[in-house]
């Protein structure tokens, strides 16, 4: 469970679900489920409930519940800034 600005999400289990949080919160739980980047460019101001089931044992299948919902999802590339910390 995460709470961001006000806003509660659950995800696990095949489902997500988001009361009163940003795009960008949700763009966070599906980065949790798929367990990589993913970066909300909806441009979609406010906060939303959201619920959505996907299979649990095929984690990428979360990708076709939300083109489903109406939501572009395609791979890209975007420039990413590092803290790199070494030891002397």
């Amino acid at each position: 469970e995460s709470t961001s600005h006000g806003g509660m999400g659950q995800s696990g289990h095949g489902q997500i679900s988001i009361t009163a949080m940003s795009m960008e919160s949700f763009a966070g739980m599906v980065r949790g489920v798929l367990v990589k980047p993913v970066l909300d460019q909806t441009g979609i101001p406010g906060r939303f409930d959201l619920k959505l089931k996907y299979d649990d044992n095929h984690p990428e299948s979360v990708l076709e519940v939300l083109r489903a919902m109406g939501f572009v999802v395609e791979k890209g590339v975007v420039p990413t800034e590092f803290l790199v910390v070494t030891k002397y």
